[in-house]
C-alpha cells in the first residue's frame, strides 16, 4: 500500500538519506538560528534598554513627553517648522517668531536631520508631540544599532558584549539626565556615521569606498546643520583623536606614513568633502547672516557656564548606584545637583574601565596594530571629560576657544561631556575586542574567571546608568488644550506679542514659547520668542515690567504699523487690537 511499509523499510529509507544532506540541513539549521540571534538580541537589549529610558512616556500612554516646559517645547515647535515649509506655509530660514527678523531660524537648531523620522510620523497621523516623542524612541534604535555594529561587525566582539556596550551608550545617566534639551540626543546619529566612514575605508572598490564617504560626509554636515553643538563635538573629537594619534607616535617614519595615507585615499577624501559640502551649503544661508550680526561669545561668559572640579563626579542626586554618595559630597552646594549644566558627569566605573584599558594598552597590548587608537581614545575621553572644568589655574577649554572654528559658537561648554560617554564606550568596545582575541588564544580554565569578572563589571557599568529623576514634564494633554483654546485672532491683526494678566505668572522663557506656539498654529507673526540667542536689540521678557517699553521699542525700530498690532492674554484668552495706541 502507498505510504506504509515494514519497519525495516522506514528504516531503510531513513538510513539512505545521504550525509551530506544530513549536514546541508544542520547547517542551515545553524545559520537561521545565528541569524535570529543576532537580529532578536541585540533587538530584545534595545527594546529593554527603551522600556526604562522613556519609562514616564511609556506608562502615561504618551501623555507625558520627555523634556521640560522650556527647551522640549521649542525642539517641538522647530521640528514642525518644516512640516510649514513642506505646506508652503513658512519661510524655510524664517519662521514666524521675533518678527520681523529675517533669518530668525539661525538663531535655534534647525533638527532638519531628525525629518527622516519626524515627517513621516506626522503624515501618519500622530500629533506633534506624539511623532516628536517617537522621534527620539527611533533615534535610540539608530544610535543603538550603530555602536551595536560597530562592536560586533567591525571590532568582532560577542553579541551579548556589542549589545551591552551599545546600551551603555544609548541609554547614558547624563543623557537621561539632559532630557530637558534633547538636542542632545542628535549623538545617537553619530554611530551610523562613524559605521559609514568604517565602511568606506574597507569597502571594496574605489567607487562603493567614494559612495560610503560621500555618505559619511553628507550625514555628518547634516548634523551640523540640524544641531550645531554635537555636529561641532564630532568634528572637534575626530581632530583631538587624530592629533594624539600622531603624538604617541611622533616620528618622521609616522608622518610620512601618514602623508601616504592621505595621498591614498583623495578619492575617498574627496568624496566626503563633497557630501559635506552640499549639507553645509544650507548651514551658511542659515548661520552665517546671525554670525555677523550677534558676533561669538566672550570667553568670560563661557567661563560663567563652566564646571567645577567637584562636579568631574557630578552624576546626579537621582542616580541609581551613585546618587547616595554625590548627595553626601555635594551637602554643601546641593543647587549644583539640580542644575542639569554640571550634573554630566562620566559615570564612575565607566571611566575606571577606560582607564584600565589605558593601563592594559601600555604593559600588555603593546604589539596590537590598534595599540595606538586604544590608547587615544582613551586620552581623548579624559581630555573631554576634563575640558569643561574651570580649575583654579583656567581651563583647558581655552585651547579650543581661541584656536578651533566655531568654538566661539558654544555656551554650554559642559555639554561635552555627553561626547566623552561615546569615546568612552567606544574605547571599551575596542579594549573588549582585545581582551576577546587574547582569550581565544588562552586556555579555557583561564578564561572562565576573567569572563566572569568581565560580565559583573560590564553588568554595573549598564546599572549605573540607571537614573531614577523625573525628566518627562512636557504634558501632551494641557499643550494641545492650550492650542484648542485660544481663539482666532481678528482679522485686522498682522502680527501680535502675548501677555499675562493672571495673578500667578510663569517664566518669561515659558510666554515666549507659548507665544510662537500660537503663532505657528494661527499663522500670525509674533514679536515674541525664545532661543540660546537673540536679535540685537530684541528685549521681550514678558515677566519683567520695562516689557511694553521693550515691545514698543521694537516696534519703532522695525518700522512696523501699531494699528495692525495685537496682543494675547495667554491666561484670559483674549485678543486686543492696537493695544499700544
Amino acid at each position: 500500500m502507498v505510504g506504509i511499509g515494514t519497519a525495516a523499510d522506514r528504516s531503510f529509507s531513513v538510513d539512505t538519506t545521504s550525509p551530506d544532506s544530513k549536514l546541508g540541513a544542520r547547517n542551515s539549521h545553524r545559520r537561521s538560528t545565528n541569524v535570529v540571534r543576532e537580529v532578536a538580541t541585540p533587538i530584545g537589549v534595545w527594546a529593554l534598554g527603551a522600556l526604562v529610558f522613556f519609562r514616564a512616556s511609556l506608562a502615561s500612554g504618551f501623555d507625558k513627553i520627555m523634556g521640560n516646559v522650556g527647551d522640549a517645547r521649542l525642539i517641538v515647535l522647530l521640528h514642525e517648522h518644516w512640516i510649514d515649509v513642506v505646506r508652503q506655509r513658512s519661510s524655510w530660514t524664517s519662521p514666524s517668531f521675533f518678527y520681523p527678523q529675517k533669518g530668525a531660524l539661525g538663531y535655534s537648531d534647525t533638527f532638519v536631520l531628525n525629518e527622516i523620522f519626524y515627517i513621516p510620523l506626522r503624515a501618519a497621523g500622530l500629533d506633534p508631540y506624539n511623532a516628536f516623542q517617537w522621534t527620539l524612541i527611533l533615534m535610540s534604535l539608530v544610535g543603538f544599532i550603530g555602536m551595536y555594529a560597530i562592536g560586533r561587525m567591525v571590532l568582532g566582539n560577542s553579541i551579548l558584549v556589542s549589545s551591552t556596550v551599545a546600551l551603555v551608550f544609548t541609554f547614558a545617566n547624563n543623557l537621561f539626565i539632559k532630557a530637558g534639551h534633547p538636542q542632545l540626543y542628535s549623538i545617537y546619529w553619530v554611530p551610523a556615521i562613524l559605521l559609514a566612514a568604517l565602511t568606506a575605508w574597507s569597502a571594496q572598490g574605489v567607487r562603493l569606498q567614494i559612495a560610503w564617504s560621500a555618505i559619511a560626509g553628507l550625514l555628518s554636515g547634516l548634523l551640523i546643520y540640524s544641531t550645531f553643538y554635537v555636529g561641532w563635538y564630532l568634528f572637534f573629537t575626530a581632530g583631538l583623536t587624530g592629533l594624539v594619534k600622531l603624538c604617541l607616535n611622533p616620528s618622521r617614519a609616522e608622518l610620512v606614513g601618514l602623508f601616504r595615507l592621505v595621498r591614498s585615499r583623495l578619492p575617498q577624501l574627496g568624496g566626503f568633502a563633497v557630501g559635506c559640502s552640499i549639507a553645509l551649503v544650507p548651514f551658511f544661508i542659515t548661520y552665517l547672516p546671525i554670525l555677523r550680526s550677534n558676533g561669538g561669545r566672550s570667553y568670560s561668559s563661557v567661563m560663567s557656564f563652566a564646571a567645577e572640579p567637584i562636579d568631574l563626579i557630578n552624576v546626579g542626586r537621582n542616580n541609581y548606584l551613585w546618587g547616595s554618595v554625590v548627595r553626601k559630597l555635594f551637602s554643601g552646594d546641593p543647587s549644583r545637583l539640580i542644575n542639569v549644566e554640571y550634573a554630566l558627569a562620566v559615570t564612575p566605573l565607566l571611566l575606571i574601565s577606560v582607564a584600565g584599558a589605558g593601563v592594559l594598552a601600555c604593559t600588555r597590548w603593546r604589539r596590537s596594530p590598534m595599540r595606538n587608537v586604544l590608547l587615544s581614545l582613551v586620552i581623548v575621553s579624559f581630555l573631554l571629560w576634563i575640558m569643561p572644568v574651570n580649575f583654579s589655574f583656567g581651563s583647558l577649554w581655552a585651547i579650543p576657544w581661541h584656536s578651533v572654528p566655531g568654538a566661539v559658537a558654544i555656551r554650554a561648554i559642559n555639554r561635552l561631556q555627553i561626547m566623552a560617554g561615546l569615546t568612552a564606550s567606544l574605547a571599551l568596545a575596542l579594549a573588549l575586542s582585545f581582551r576577546c582575541a587574547r582569550d581565544a588564544r588562552s586556555e579555557s580554565r583561564r578564561r572562565i574567571p576573567m569572563h566572569v569578572g568581565v560580565s559583573i563589571l560590564l553588568g554595573l557599568i549598564v546599572l549605573e546608568q540607571l537614573n531614577l529623576d523625573r525628566n518627562s514634564v512636557v504634558d501632551r494633554s494641557e499643550e494641545q488644550q492650550f492650542i484648542v483654546l485660544a481663539p482666532d485672532a481678528p482679522s485686522s491683526c498682522s502680527f501680535f506679542y502675548i501677555v499675562d494678566t493672571s495673578e500667578t505668572q510663569v517664566p518669561s522663557f515659558q510666554s515666549n514659547i507659548d507665544a510662537m506656539i500660537i503663532s505657528q498654529n494661527k499663522e500670525l507673526p509674533t514679536l515674541n520668542g525664545y532661543s540660546g540667542q537673540f536679535p540685537v536689540g530684541w528685549a521681550l521678557d514678558p515677566s519683567s515690567p520695562a516689557y511694553l517699553d521693550g515691545v514698543r521699542s521694537w516696534v519703532t525700530e522695525n518700522n512696523l504699523d501699531t494699528s495692525r498690532l495685537c496682543s494675547y492674554d495667554r491666561s484670559a484668552r483674549v485678543w486686543i487690537v492696537a493695544p499700544l495706541r
